[in-house]
């Protein structure tokens, strides 16, 4: 894939700024979406890119995913001094020079402890009677997987039953993702991680028109694509309604696109 030329002018000025951010999602952006979340790994192309950028200092790297912040698919596709925002902007961590996961855990309060317990058992409930389905938990949510799910209307029974019965319960915010149902009891959005994002976190601080790039494939990139302003990049994968300006493919032409930012930038 060529890049679209007024998508390669926007790069040009972005990589122009004294200082960017550039925010990306993982599943079905740096990695192709697999059946088993665990064996998700960047393309090696996208890896290159990041590492490059990543050897740039005006250059701010953040991944920002659904997936937990520990989550070992995320370390995979982070250079050092990479953010990385877990569970949907609830959980901010950094990967420091030497490797290791820089993060503290999130506070959660005595009656969202219990609502988190009550969400678990009752999804694990859910799940029991249906071929495929499986239950992650996350120090702030339960997530509803149905892609291993061999029959689509049963997927899409249960996703209703999750979103319907669990996704209703006072203090919980339910997210509906491709063949996912989060269940959170933390409220952040990626566009708060976007938010977060532009200040630097955590290493330093950024002008306040420092412009920012996000990548995103699902429902849940719309709110941080939502929350660009005329000087950002927002940029959606794949099919489905967004508020993004632009769009591409799939993890392949986002490997060029980080490719050609490096190559802007000279690293």
């Amino acid at each position: 894939m060529s890049i679209d030329p007024e998508l390669d002018a926007a790069l040009t000025r972005f990589a122009a700024a004294p200082a960017r951010v550039i925010a990306l999602d993982f599943d079905g952006v740096l990695a192709p979406i697999v059946p088993r979340p665990e064996d998700a790994a960047p393309l090696p192309e996208v890896r290159a890119a990041l590492e490059r950028l990543a050897q740039d200092p005006a250059v701010h790297l953040g991944l920002v995913s659904g997936r937990a912040l520990g989550d070992p698919a995320l370390r995979r596709a982070a250079p050092p001094s990479t953010a990385i925002i877990g569970s949907h902007g609830a959980e901010p961590g950094f990967v420091q020079d030497d490797g290791h996961l820089a993060a503290g855990p999130p506070v959660l309060q005595e009656d969202q402890r219990a609502l988190l317990q009550r969400l678990r058992e009752r999804a694990e409930e859910l799940c029991a009677p249906v071929s495929g389905s499986w239950v992650e938990e996350k120090p702030t949510a339960v997530v509803v997987h149905t892609r291993p799910v061999p029959d689509d209307d049963d997927a899409a029974a249960l996703e209703r039953a999750a979103l319907e019965e669990l996704g209703a319960l006072s203090g919980v915010r339910a997210i509906a993702g491709k063949r996912v149902v989060e269940l959170s009891v933390a409220h952040a959005t990626k566009g708060d991680a976007v938010t977060l994002l532009r200040t630097g976190f955590p290493t330093r601080e950024l002008a306040d028109d420092t412009p920012v790039m996000y990548i995103g494939d699902d429902v849940t990139d719309e709110d941080a694509l939502g929350s660009l302003g005329p000087a950002d990049i927002g940029i959606k994968v794949g099919d489905g309604e967004t508020t993004a300006t632009y769009r591409v493919p799939d993890p392949v032409a986002v490997g060029q696109i980080l490719a050609r930012l490096a190559d802007l930038r000279g690293v």
